[in-house]
């Protein structure tokens, strides 16, 4: 993956791990979200509102880093994490995919965040604005 990276410019590369890390600093609030629901898993809905949050919020200069330093850490193959590897069963996928063609023609309200901490209530504001 490295030759690939070396392979393109460096503005590109920065672009790159811009985008990468607004997603993966969406995906953080999205988890906060989630928990903040007493949620045990992240559900669509706390996806949706971590990245309409991420979109229509800035990101402070302490967040841009930490977000880039992640990127940095997965690209160079340095991060602490260990990967999980996700086993999924067929059935439960069929069943999503069934689900999914099914309510594909109506419309799903995403539904707000809950909690009244700084992020869901942005959270919150930031959603209404954006529809």
């Amino acid at each position: 993956m490295e030759d690939e990276l070396n392979d393109l410019d460096e503005t590109s590369l920065f672009f790159m791990k811009a985008c990468f890390a607004q997603m993966e600093s969406a995906t953080e609030i999205s988890k906060i979200i989630a928990e903040h629901s007493n949620k045990e898993d992240v559900e669509e809905d706390d996806i949706v509102s971590g990245l309409i949050y991420r979109l229509m919020t800035p990101m402070e200069d302490s967040e841009v880093t930490r977000s880039m330093g992640v990127i940095d850490d997965i690209i160079t193959g340095d991060s602490s994490e260990e990967e999980e590897e996700v086993t999924v069963d067929t059935e439960e996928e069929d069943e999503k995919e069934d689900i999914t063609e099914e309510s594909s023609d109506t419309i799903k309200k995403v539904k707000h965040p809950i909690c009244n901490c700084e992020i869901c209530m942005r959270a919150r504001i930031c959603k209404l604005s954006y529809i």
